[in-house]
């Protein structure tokens, strides 16, 4: 065998080698995400919040969640919205003008993602602001994204559930794809798509939010709402992507038409608080 050969046959075995551990790493890392996240309650508000958890690889090992803002402005504790038995609460804000983080105008804060097929109870406490001025572009105030299998190369995707503010409404939407491998486009369209609910906003206004979520490609998928205690809407059916990994919640101020439009009705900022965020096992899972 020349050397030639030899090398190059070296150098397959060396890429080969590669590719196996970074394969084994990749599902090892999925492994911690699914199982730490079913057992336990994970929480953030402003008594629980390290502004240190900057990036998405502080996930894996240091914390339950990440914060996505670009500057001073856009995450704030405002002791003057307090309530309850919290000292204060999570002041949100995006500008127009704001620097893109994570390729759009946000300010949110991330969880880890659940697990498919174990019913996930979601809780939020919410305040619109009394001076909110009502417009066409929608601002997502919760979206449970798909952790899309960026090994496969696949492309975005719509989140699988979206809470969010449109024309002075609150809006649920749901979307699926059961596909194993959703397409390579920058923008994948999923194949279905679902509006769950809608209803006014009150503006100047505490209000608590509930959902319960079985997450599934499949007809065993489940969604409850729950609004001040009384429940809004209830659905089955798929409401998922097929991803290795399951969905993640976010929160906050997340505008994507900002991206490529400007503001309309001369919006010249958008403020949402909350107070505490919460995500846990359903009691009937435990």
């Amino acid at each position: 065998m020349t050397i030639s050969k030899r090398l190059l046959l070296l150098v397959a075995g060396l890429i080969l080698t590669a590719i196996i551990l970074s394969v084994i790493a990749f599902f090892a890392f999925a492994k911690r995400y699914w199982t730490d996240n079913s057992t336990r309650e994970r929480i953030a508000s402003s008594t629980h919040l390290d502004m240190a958890f900057t990036k998405d690889s502080d996930l894996l090992f240091n914390s339950d969640y990440s914060i996505q803002v670009c500057c001073n402005h856009s995450l704030e504790l405002s002791p003057e919205k307090g309530v309850a038995d919290w000292a204060s609460s999570m002041r949100f804000e995006v500008r127009p003008e704001d620097p893109r983080v994570k390729g759009s105008k946000r300010s949110e804060i991330r969880f880890r993602p659940d697990p498919y097929g174990k019913t996930m109870r979601y809780r939020a406490r919410l305040y619109v602001p009394e001076d909110w001025q009502n417009s066409d572009q929608r601002v997502i105030a919760l979206q449970w994204h798909g952790t899309r299998d960026i090994h496969l190369r696949e492309g975005g995707r719509v989140p699988p559930l979206e809470f969010f503010i449109l024309n002075g409404e609150f809006h649920l939407e749901k979307s699926w794809d059961t596909r194993l491998h959703s397409g390579f486009a920058r923008q994948v369209d999923v194949e279905g798509r679902k509006m769950l609910w809608s209803a006014p906003i009150k503006p100047g206004t505490w209000e608590d939010f509930e959902f319960l979520v079985k997450w599934s490609v499949d007809d065993d998928g489940e969604i409850s709402m729950f609004r001040n205690g009384e429940i809004m809407l209830t659905d089955t059916g798929p409401n998922a992507h097929n991803d290795l990994i399951g969905p993640y919640l976010k929160f906050g101020v997340y505008i994507p038409n900002w991206k490529a439009n400007p503001p309309t009705n001369g919006i010249k900022k958008r403020v949402l608080f909350f107070d505490t965020v919460s995500v846990e096992p359903h009691a009937e899972e435990n």
